[in-house]
């Protein structure tokens, strides 16, 4: 009986010993299917997450790439990067400011293009420039040269004085085309147009001359005058007329009988004095009289 006993014990506890290796190795297996699992979803995040990667990346070196685009073609001259171009007319002293690549290119390549001569820089040199350009460069450094626009058949004529005191001057004598794109340029119109389009101005490009001038005369009025002014300049109207020294207040006898610009002004004294009437030169943008007023 004992021995039976005994021998129902052993079997007892070797099924307890089974039946807990049993468990052990189920326990096992299902903290082996959960890593599996686990691994799995980090699997599947991983090309999402180098996709993204990627395409950022693709991103950035496509911004990069044109970045370098940019900066792969500034405008050179002189061996410097050039920053802008300054345009001031000698007369009406109201400078005209280039940042556009394709407008620098223009007075750039207009020298570079040009024939090299020497001018004699005399007084009567000196007071027959049109305008004065400043070419400043990204490294703060800047070259001024003066400008003679076409006059009595001779071509526009660029030239750089190297001192303050030298008197045979560096002179580019440009070519025709040149000539064209310049002259479309400091008339604020679009060269491009200019080039395309030789016959003549567009009537885009007349309108945007007719704003220039009646801004350039607008700059040249006395505070006193702006005050009276309803509006803004770009509201004055503007038309060519032949001026006469009974039809106002002449700067200068010459201009009778000549023809000008006449720009209105709307005046808060319309109603009894009439409009603010300015006449200007055609060829220099400068006032040269007044309208008559009620």
């Amino acid at each position: 009986m004992k021995k039976a006993s005994s021998l129902f014990l052993v079997s007892s506890v070797v099924l307890g010993l089974a039946g807990c290796a049993t468990n052990s190795d189920s326990s096992k297996s299902k903290q082996e299917d959960v890593a599996a699992t686990a691994t799995q979803k980090e699997t599947s995040k991983a090309p999402a997450a180098n996709s993204e990667s990627s395409q950022t990346s693709q991103t950035d070196s496509t911004k990069s790439a044109s970045d370098k685009e940019t900066k792969a073609n500034p405008v050179m001259f002189e061996k410097k990067e050039v920053k802008q171009i300054e345009i001031t007319p000698a007369k009406t002293k109201i400078t005209k400011t280039f940042t556009k690549e394709d407008d620098m290119m223009t007075f750039v390549s207009s020298i570079e293009h040009s024939t090299k001569k020497t001018l004699l820089f005399d007084k009567k040199a000196s007071d027959n420039v049109d305008c004065k350009m400043r070419i400043k460069y990204q490294d703060g450094s800047s070259r001024t040269y003066f400008i003679w626009l076409e006059s009595q058949g001779k071509p526009v004529t660029i030239a750089y004085q190297k001192t303050p005191n030298e008197t045979h001057i560096e002179d580019y004598l440009l070519t025709k085309d040149d000539e064209k794109q310049i002259i479309a340029l400091l008339k604020n119109q679009d060269s491009s147009k200019v080039q395309n389009d030789k016959s003549g101005s567009t009537k885009a490009q007349t309108q945007d001359n007719e704003l220039d001038i009646r801004e350039a005369v607008w700059n040249q009025l006395p505070q006193k005058s702006k005050d009276e002014v309803i509006g803004t300049w770009k509201e004055a109207t503007i038309k060519k007329i032949t001026v006469n020294k009974d039809m106002g207040r002449l700067n200068d006898v010459k201009y009778d009988g000549k023809e000008v610009y006449l720009i209105a002004f709307k005046s808060n004294k319309n109603a009894t004095l009439g409009p603010l009437s300015i006449y200007a030169d055609m060829q220099t943008e400068k006032i040269v009289g007044f309208g008559n007023r009620n």
